[in-house]
Formats: structure tokens, sequence, C-alpha cells
């Protein structure tokens, strides 16, 4: 997520740690308010639906751009 957030435009939580504990990772990172697209997909205007896929369009592009990580060096 860090190397997403600092090398796009993406709005994307800042991670701030990660543990493990009990068997299970965890993240401590931002919130962003929001909704889940599927949620509000089949009740919304098409205009609205428009305006999503034109900000989708707008995210893939920057990810696929993105040189591949190498996970064995942390990020800076």
């Amino acid at each position: 997520m860090e190397y997403v957030r600092k090398r796009t435009r993406i709005n994307i939580p800042a991670v701030h740690l990660t543990f493990y504990h009990a068997g299970r990772i965890y993240i401590v990172m931002d919130y962003i308010r929001g909704h889940a697209l599927r949620d509000g997909w089949t009740s919304t205007s098409k205009d609205q639906r428009l305006a999503w896929a034109s900000q989708l369009a707008e995210i893939i592009p920057q990810l696929r751009a993105l040189p591949s990580m190498d996970c064995t060096r942390p990020v800076r």
C-alpha cells in the first residue's frame, strides 16, 4: 500500500503500523470515509456510475505504470 501511495495520485490510506499477533497480521492505517462500490452500484444513477468509471479509468493506468516491486527491499 505504501509503495502505491508514494508513487501515484491514488487516494490510499497511509499505513502507520503493521504487526503480527496470535497468528494474524494487523495493519493500522488511516480511515478514508466512503462506501463499497458494490453497495451503491444498482441504486445509483447512470451519471454517477459513469463518474465512478471515469475515476477507475484514471487509477488503472497509474497502477499499470508502476515498476515491479522488489519485495526484499524496504519501501522508501
